[in-house]
């Protein structure tokens, strides 16, 4: 039976959500949703739907121009090494540099006393980064830089934030198993000295703001682990949660220890790293990392009947979501051994649920850690050293223009923008393209500051 001749739109504009939802619980509707959906079900009209994949390809009108210009990129750097047009390209000055480079790598490995000035030319690297990120590397891109200066509001040097959030492509390998439905998080950069062209050192801090995130959990299995972590306050839910943040705020510390953590006196270039044991009670030379979150929650899922899960909807609002997740990554293999997660979740009715769950390496799934790593996974500072690597990114730029590239994740660099806080920022967009075409879409808008 419509409610249309009981009420207008502007009396239903009025009311609360609670009282809408109310409503249509009454009448058998969805009770999911934003005001306006619920206004609309309860009219007997639909709203518009949005589709989330329309922009999943923004740059696909522009295509041929993308090929165009990765075809004269990729024929730029062949081309480096032939003399056939000196006058077009400025780049012959770099061709002796690389050359240099390349016959100190060959004859550094052939003596055996000549390994040790090696640490001598980068002293300030940690060895958890020596891997990733050369002193040449970070020579050269300084030097492109300085010959670009016509353009500094345009190129973005991305900062390494190596160590951050490991593992976060395992995340994505298993995002098939959580439905993210209109994840949006947006993490702004706060101005700290850690924020540079460089990779993060032992004893740095940042601080970023979470805003409109929705993460949604669908099978009973699933929502099962969630249920069982959190008991008493997920008792009844079943099937489906879906869980909404308005905002929220979080932090990412990487401690650095003392010099009495490492084995050995000699081992200076160690220092601050962190003692920590594994699963095997071994001692780990490791990095050790702090990831809080402070988040307010929105619950809604459906109820048990007994033993079967009906469609009757549950609505818990005005949550306060807290986390405290310590990691240790071993600075050799450079891989995650031991996880201690504490979750803390205050409802409306100021009843406190607590949970904790310690992991021990990275493969296992069948823990709240795990599970909560990949709810909390949309709203984590994600590693932009590791996922782009030293790609200078411009205003335009895509993954469809790199042939290089090869994951799910796609992204693309949008405009520049002047924030009150941050001053000019770029916009980078990042999305899931198989959750987009299975089961709803991932994506993360990050603000990125050059320098």
């Amino acid at each position: 039976m419509s409610t249309e001749g009981e009420f207008d739109r502007d009396q239903l504009s009025s009311m609360k959500v609670s009282e809408l939802r109310q409503m249509c619980s009454d009448q058998g509707l969805l009770v999911s949703g934003k005001k306006d959906d619920l206004i609309n079900r309860l009219l007997g009209s639909e709203g518009p739907e949005e589709d989330s994949t329309e922009d999943a390809n923004p740059e696909a009108e522009n295509i041929d121009d993308a090929i165009d210009k990765m075809l004269a990129r990729v024929r730029g750097e062949e081309e480096e090494e032939p003399e056939e047009e000196p006058e077009e390209e400025p780049d012959p000055e770099p061709e002796p540099i690389e050359a240099e480079i390349l016959e100190a790598e060959i004859l550094e490995p052939e003596p055996e006393p000549e390994p040790e000035p090696e640490p001598e030319e980068d002293p300030e690297d940690d060895p958890w980064y020596s891997g990733v990120i050369t002193s040449e590397d970070s020579e050269l891109v300084l030097d492109d830089d300085d010959e670009e200066e016509d353009e500094p509001s345009v190129v973005i040097n991305l900062p390494s934030i190596a160590g951050l959030k490991e593992n976060w492509q395992i995340a994505a390998a298993v995002g098939m198993v959580v439905l993210l439905v209109g994840a949006v998080a947006v993490f702004l950069i706060q101005p700290d000295p850690a924020f540079s062209a460089r990779p993060l050192r032992y004893g740095d801090h940042m601080d970023f703001t979470v805003s409109g995130t929705s993460v949604a959990v669908t099978g009973d299995e699933m929502v099962g682990y969630i249920r069982e972590s959190t008991s008493p306050t997920l008792d009844d839910v079943c099937s489906e949660l879906r869980a909404t943040v308005s905002g929220g705020t979080g932090s990412v510390t990487i401690r650095k220890g003392d010099a009495n953590e490492i084995f050995h006196p000699m081992d200076s270039e160690l220092e601050g790293t962190v003692m920590a044991l594994d699963a095997y009670g071994r001692q780990r030379l490791t990095v050790e990392q702090t990831l809080t979150h402070d988040l307010s929650v929105d619950l809604e899922g459906k109820v048990r009947s007994g033993e079967d899960c009906t469609s009757t909807g549950w609505i818990r609002e005005d949550n306060t979501l807290v986390s405290n997740a310590q990691s240790w990554r071993d600075i050799t293999t450079r891989s995650t051994i031991r996880t201690d997660t504490q979750l803390n979740l205050l409802d409306s009715d100021d009843s406190l649920t607590t949970a904790r769950a310690v992991v021990f390496g990275a493969d296992e799934l069948g823990s709240v850690g795990d599970l909560a790593s990949l709810l909390l996974f949309p709203m984590t500072p994600i590693e932009l050293h590791a996922f782009f690597g030293d790609t200078q990114l411009t205003k335009g730029l895509s993954s469809n223009d790199d042939i290089t590239w090869d994951s799910d994740w796609r992204w693309s660099v949008g405009n520049e923008m002047n924030t009150e806080n941050h001053g000019l920022v770029t916009q980078v967009s990042i999305f899931h393209y198989e959750i987009g075409r299975c089961l709803g879409h991932a994506q993360i808008d990050i603000l990125v500051k050059n320098g």
